[in-house]
């Protein structure tokens, strides 16, 4: 049971108490939306009425899927597949700018070539020829050539040589012809251009051929004055005889200058440092460690070094014989390191030297064989110029000959295979589709399944928001934000223990309320209605004096004609004592015109405080609230007013503009009594506790039927 604090009040409580399911609304009137109306809860409406939205999911779908797919436009698809051969280099292999192109690039041209607007047009032309007609009544010729190229699906298939012309369309009988003109219009369009193009390019390569002949004759002459120059018959063999010595020198000197460079390597090598030691200390440290001299001489100086550390063993630091002991292992371990490291020095002194040596005796022999290349240069510089023309001349004879052969090839290719466009041709044509697309299908069954769906959630929603009716406890939490006191089930076969325990629950809880507000005082006003429901008032009287609270009932709502056993208002006021009995007091305080009247009013308050001294609890049985002023100013001088909701018939608007009504006048406490409760409607919840209360064994026999 939610807890809620409540707040400052002028009256005497206890304000620092927490109370179930009661709010203390007079600081401020709660806000009413009347757009809201509780607010719109999708799942608490579905919740509601799950009979009405699966019966309008499951008749949208009955009655929307044949309609849908009997009268959904359908789309065919058809598609040809055009051939473009990469022999279209072959033929144009002269072409340089052409060769330039890749295969990919080819075919790309020829994809946005077919949707060229030219192409398109004319295959318009033509399918109005054959009684197609694409272009709509009072459609211009560009928009439809516009929106052919929009529907058409040109695209090239991967690792293959073919382009797959698509088009999706309504009618069956028409997509076919409609890509099979598209297509034949376009090869044909490029068998005339292929043909132009053939035209220029025979008259280009026959200009051509005249020109490389012309060049070939005047290089001819050219060759044949140089050999009467060199005095020769063939230029190819016209080799001066000094090249051979040039050349014999040249390699000498390259030979010079690899074994100088080799010698300047390795002393460059040896005397680079790697980490604290160079290649040239290394050397010169394995050649000391394998001189066997300086090695007799180390290991008999190492055996002196280690006789006189025995003599000093057992002897004192200060002793003379150990001083001088000491001194003379310093001088052996000194005469060792420069033992050493003259040999060192000098090994490396050597080694460096006859490194240098070899690097100056390399660039002389180099120098010398330059001077005899540059000698031997000079007196072939002449012969070589003439030698140099002739290898020049003879190769662009060469190329001439080849490119004479290569244009003659090419002009006999053309004359007799004309090429009739070969690189692209139909490889299949378009067939009439036997049925439609099945993703159309599956696309509108989604959208219909989507339509159901929504309409499933959005017709209780809608009848939500219409019918205002409160028919469960959690509509009351959803509506003003905090649960009601309790609930009154209606009494049914079956559920009379289950609605006894829910009765003895309310009576806790208005319990609960007033021992934390140390209240007395409690005005019972039904929310729509002219009286509270059945006997509401009286049971809770009865059970209340039943728990030992002696209890008075205030009827400020007597039923016309109805007698009770009561004493009247102006009795009370005069002094008259209440009879004592084992029921509740009750005290009927008249008509509106005996209630209103000033002496009465003015009296009333301090007749309530009297009654709360001498009982415990004081309940007022009201009028509604809306149309009884004297309903509002009971409540604004009680403790606490339970709002009576019947099932049903209460309405959230109803609600709210209740619970704002005795915000603003000041009511202390505010709560909420739900009566006249159905099982079946009270949700899943309430259910779910009746199944259980039901499996006690416990409960009655004969009052367990299920609901």
């Amino acid at each position: 049971m939610q807890q809620l604090p409540r707040k400052a009040t002028t009256r005497t409580h206890n304000d620092q108490g927490m109370v179930a399911n009661f709010t203390d609304v007079r600081p401020a009137a709660p806000k009413v939306e009347p757009a809201a109306l509780g607010g719109i809860d999708v799942l608490a409406a579905v919740r509601k009425r799950p009979v009405l939205a699966a019966a309008t999911l499951v008749f949208t779908l009955l009655a929307g899927v044949p309609y849908l797919l009997r009268r959904a436009p359908q789309e065919f698809h058809a598609e040809a597949a055009i051939y473009v051969s990469p022999t279209y280099f072959k033929n144009l292999q002269q072409d340089r700018e052409q060769l330039q192109i890749s295969y990919t690039t080819l075919v790309n041209q020829q994809i946005l070539t077919l949707r060229r607007f030219d192409i398109l047009r004319e295959a318009l032309r033509r399918l109005e020829q054959q009684g197609i007609r694409w272009r709509t009544p009072g459609e211009s010729e560009e928009s439809a050539v516009a929106r052919l190229t929009n529907q058409l699906d040109v695209q090239h298939i991967a690792d293959s040589y073919e382009v797959l012309v698509g088009l999706d369309g309504p009618r069956r009988d028409w997509v076919a012809p409609i890509v099979n003109t598209v297509a034949n219009t376009y090869l044909e369009k490029g068998k005339e251009g292929d043909q132009a193009e053939i035209s220029d390019r025979l008259m280009a390569l026959t200009t051509e051929q005249a020109n490389l002949a012309s060049e070939l004759q005047r290089k001819l002459d050219q060759q044949s004055e140089l050999s009467k120059e060199l005095m020769t018959v063939s230029l190819d063999k016209a080799t001066p005889v000094d090249d051979t010595l040039l050349a014999g020198a040249r390699q000498a000197r390259e030979d010079a200058r690899h074994r100088r460079m080799e010698a300047e390597a390795q002393l460059s090598i040896m005397e680079a440092a790697k980490g604290n030691k160079s290649p040239l200390t290394v050397f010169a440290e394995e050649v000391v460690s394998n001189d066997a001299s300086l090695h007799a001489l180390t290991t008999n100086l190492l055996a002196r070094r280690s006789e006189l550390e025995a003599h000093t063993s057992g002897l004192t630091p200060q002793h003379p014989l150990r001083q001088a002991t000491e001194k003379e292992i310093a001088e052996i371990d000194d005469q060792l390191n420069r033992l050493r490291q003259g040999v060192m020095d000098d090994t490396t002194a050597r080694m460096r030297i006859k490194l240098n040596s070899d690097v100056d005796r390399s660039r002389l022999i180099e120098s010398e064989f330059d001077n005899e290349v540059q000698q031997g240069a000079s007196k072939v510089l002449s012969r070589a110029r003439q030698v140099q023309q002739v290898q020049g001349l003879n190769g662009e004879i060469d190329r001439l000959r080849r490119d004479q052969s290569a244009v003659s090839t090419r002009i006999d290719e053309l004359r007799i295979g004309n090429t009739d466009s070969g690189y692209l041709r139909m490889f299949s044509a378009a067939q009439t589709p036997i049925q439609p697309n099945k993703s159309n299908s599956k696309k509108v069954l989604g959208a219909l399944l989507g339509l159901a769906l929504f309409l499933a959630i959005a017709l209780p929603v809608v009848m939500d928001l219409i019918d205002q009716r409160i028919m469960s406890p959690s509509e009351v939490k959803r509506t003003i934000g905090f649960p009601p006191v309790g609930i009154v089930l209606e009494q049914a076969r079956g559920t009379l223990a289950f609605a006894d325990e829910h009765f003895r629950r309310l009576v806790n809880g208005i319990q609960r309320g007033m021992a934390a507000q140390e209240a007395k005082c409690i005005v019972l006003t039904p929310l729509n209605h002219a009286r509270n429901p059945g006997s509401l008032v009286t049971d809770l009287g009865q059970a209340l004096l039943a728990r030992g609270l002696k209890t008075v009932i205030v009827d400020a709502n007597p039923r016309r004609g109805e007698e009770r056993d009561s004493t009247s208002l102006s009795d009370v006021l005069n002094g008259e004592p209440l009879a004592d009995a084992r029921v509740p007091a009750r005290i009927e305080m008249g008509s509106a015109q005996e209630l209103s009247r000033i002496p009465v009013v003015a009296r009333l308050g301090s007749l309530l405080e009297n009654l709360k001294r001498e009982y415990d609890v004081v309940l007022v049985d009201t009028p509604p609230l809306r149309v009884s002023a004297d309903t509002e100013f009971l409540a604004s001088i009680s403790d606490i007013t339970l709002v009576v909701v019947e099932t049903g018939k209460a309405t959230r608007r109803e609600l709210i503009q209740g619970t704002a009504l005795l915000g603003q006048i000041g009511t202390p406490s505010v709560g909420v009594i739900m009566s006249g409760v159905r099982l079946r409607h009270a949700g899943k919840a309430l259910k779910r506790d009746f199944k259980k209360f039901s499996s006690l064994s416990w409960t009655p026999v004969t009052d367990t039927t299920q609901v």
